[in-house]
């Protein structure tokens, strides 16, 4: 959540007796909804969260910590892992999300309880995952569902060539008709162990690839 640009205010000297102008622009903040002047250089990088008074904690908290209640729903993770692997370059995932241009649409990104809205009414269930039907588009309405782990994994760019399986982390064990999951965890390869069938293996491979998700904060 960023602040939202107002209007180009044009070029203006910072202060008086300053030797040179910058251009600035009217922004208002998202959390106290309160509009402030600043420099564009300082919006354009994309840092600028909120006015000083609510970034240093001098506004009460309740401006801009109201509880939409659902925190506790799985679907807060989806959307906050989401977030994550656009935005933070720490995140695991960030080099196949953020990394190569992929970001969530500002009207989930700034409120949840669109996300949350959304995903209800087009038929979330426990146990689906959410899935772009584009992998080269965005996180948003017109680009994203909810389907099943099998079809979000069929759909996915970082199926290694050499996999013939169908499955994210899983591979074919030697000349048997058993399946093995892989992950890697801080440059090494770690074995999640021998499955009968894909799915068994590729259940595995996702909830030690979400235990990762969860070790980064937002």
């Amino acid at each position: 959540m960023t602040c939202n640009f107002l209007e180009d205010l044009g070029m203006i000297l910072p202060s008086e007796g300053s030797p040179k102008k910058y251009r600035y622009y009217l922004v208002n903040c998202p959390f106290c909804k309160n509009a402030f002047s600043t420099q564009a250089r300082h919006f354009n990088k994309g840092k600028l969260l909120s006015c000083r008074k609510c970034s240093s904690g001098i506004r009460d908290k309740s401006i801009y910590h109201k509880s939409h209640g659902l925190r506790e729903s799985p679907l807060y993770n989806v959307w906050a892992g989401i977030k994550n692997r656009c935005r933070n370059k720490s995140h695991i995932g960030y080099e196949n999300y953020g990394g190569r241009g992929i970001s969530m649409c500002a009207e989930w990104s700034n409120d949840f309880k669109k996300f949350y809205d959304w995903a209800i009414d087009s038929g979330y269930k426990k146990g689906l995952d959410i899935d772009r039907v584009d992998n080269e588009k965005n996180y948003s309405p017109d680009n994203c569902r909810f389907t099943t782990r099998f079809v979000n994994l069929s759909n996915t760019r970082e199926i290694q060539k050499n996999n013939t399986t169908g499955f994210r982390g899983v591979f074919k064990y030697g000349k048997t008709d058993k399946f093995y999951a892989k992950i890697h965890i801080d440059g090494s390869a770690k074995n999640l162990g021998v499955f009968e069938t894909p799915e068994q293996a590729s259940s595995a491979y996702q909830a030690a690839r979400e235990a990762k998700y969860l070790k980064v904060k937002l």
